[in-house]
């Protein structure tokens, strides 16, 4: 192949040594998970290879090694966890097992989760949500307060209320591991008038929702998340919002 010969405005760059792309590029495969996905992923592997270990299995994640392991641990945690155990294994173990992603979608392992969720199926447990009359009598209680933990309170009970955000999104973890200023909310991006506030969120996890509710194509959303395929479909089966907004943009308009 003739390549043509190199731009004139094309800028003189640094050539990087072999070592110096090595550690730059482990650096970068380093950032792709948030601290606190590294830390589940990194307890599930934990997990896994602690099971091969006392079973005396090899760590090699074939089929039958990850179908027993879904036997062994569904007796010790909810089977819907295990999913998210399987994806923290996958992620973490791949570069040593390239095959680990086609083995966790064979059917005997597939089948084999399937029918432990069922063995121990369990009522989900979830918190009743909150009522604007709820919101009401938390007002009438604190506004007055002259404490500024009562009002610091207040503020974030209304926003994330109003705003749908997540808690994680409104407060800053005490763990220094978990701590990204990346994600702080710039008290600069603050603006409020008469009608109403708006601020800058540097990150959201409903990130995905929006771009669906533009009508990006999926295959892009996929792309932007670095989801691999099952992975995906799977977000979107358990995410009613985000199926309900792909659905949505792409029925044409009425107006």
């Amino acid at each position: 192949m003739n390549f043509p010969p190199p731009s004139s405005r094309q800028p003189v760059r640094e050539v990087w040594s072999r070592e110096r792309l090595l550690h730059e590029r482990n650096i970068a495969l380093g950032s792709v998970l948030e601290p606190s996905s590294l830390s589940s992923y990194t307890s599930a592997v934990q997990s896994y290879v602690t099971f091969c270990r006392s079973h005396d299995f090899p760590i090699d994640p074939t089929t039958d090694t990850l179908s027993f392991y879904i036997v062994y641990i569904c007796h010790f945690i909810k089977p819907k966890s295990v999913s998210s155990y399987l994806s923290g294994i996958c992620n973490q173990l791949e570069v040593f097992y390239p095959d680990i992603r086609r083995n966790c979608a064979h059917p005997i392992v597939k089948r084999t989760l399937k029918g432990c969720k069922k063995i121990h199926n369990s009522v989900a447990s979830r918190k009743r949500p909150l009522q604007r009359a709820e919101l009401t009598e938390v007002f009438d209680k604190l506004h007055s307060s002259a404490s500024f933990d009562d009002q610091l309170f207040l503020v974030l009970l209304y926003v994330g209320f109003f705003a749908l955000m997540r808690l994680g999104e409104l407060v800053f973890p005490d763990k220094l591991d978990l701590q990204d200023f990346r994600k702080v909310i710039m008290r600069s991006s603050f603006i409020a008038d008469e009608d109403h506030i708006e601020f800058n969120l540097p990150t959201h996890k409903a990130d995905p929702t929006w771009l669906a509710s533009l009508g990006i194509p999926v295959e892009l959303i996929q792309a932007i998340g670095r989801w691999a395929s099952e992975s995906f479909k799977i977000y979107i089966r358990t995410h009613p919002v985000l199926l309900t907004a792909l659905l949505f943009s792409q029925q044409p308009s009425t107006a």
